[in-house]
């Protein structure tokens, strides 16, 4: 499991949530993991992935055993607000319980790319690409409402999720040139794994 977020509970626990391959989100309570001896509190931190064994609780998962499953790498400030950024809306978008793999290796994928690319467009990259995949992807081919292809500068409507054409637009919505639509796109689309 990959670590989400992590805050302290009680006096000496963590509460934390992760995202699992085979389990999607779970949430977890590891008791005694904030003193010192703890094995369990100096590994489980955000963004770390570790191999769990959890058992159930009354109301959360209870964290039996944890271990690396690689070395942590160290982060800059900069590289943790932007991975909080993707582990915020990941946990925002996704439901307990529910496997999706996909959105796992995309999170390990993520948090490579974040140590040695451009932070911002690999964010931005895969913030569109857990909309799609969490059934949120944009509209971006047609006008959401008269299904006109998009051809000319027009709007993004954040109520209806995706292009619109000038004449379709009530006045509310954000500007969106066809520039902005089509590196969206390429965002979209961008491969991890070759990312170029």
């Amino acid at each position: 499991a990959i670590i989400l977020r992590v805050s302290n509970w009680q006096t000496a626990d963590k509460y934390a949530v992760c995202f699992s391959r085979t389990h999607g989100k779970i949430a977890f309570i590891a008791y005694g993991a904030s003193y010192p001896r703890s094995i369990s509190g100096r590994l489980v931190q955000p963004f770390a992935e570790l191999n769990l064994t959890l058992t159930p609780g009354r109301k959360v998962e209870i964290l039996r055993n944890c271990e690396s499953l690689k070395m942590p790498v160290s982060m800059n400030i900069e590289t943790l607000a932007y991975g909080a950024v993707v582990a915020e809306v990941t946990e925002a978008l996704t439901t307990e319980g529910e496997s999706q793999e996909k959105i796992y290796e995309l999170l390990l994928e993520t948090m490579e790319l974040l140590q040695v690319r451009n932070k911002r467009l690999v964010t931005l990259s895969t913030l569109l690409k857990l909309l799609c995949l969490c059934g949120f992807a944009p509209q971006l081919d047609n006008c959401t409402s008269c299904a006109k292809p998009a051809e000319k500068d027009g709007f993004f409507s954040l109520v209806q999720g995706g292009f619109l054409c000038a004449a379709c637009a009530q006045g509310d919505e954000l500007p969106c040139s066809l520039a902005t639509r089509d590196l969206m796109w390429q965002l979209q689309n961008l491969d991890f794994t070759q990312p170029g």
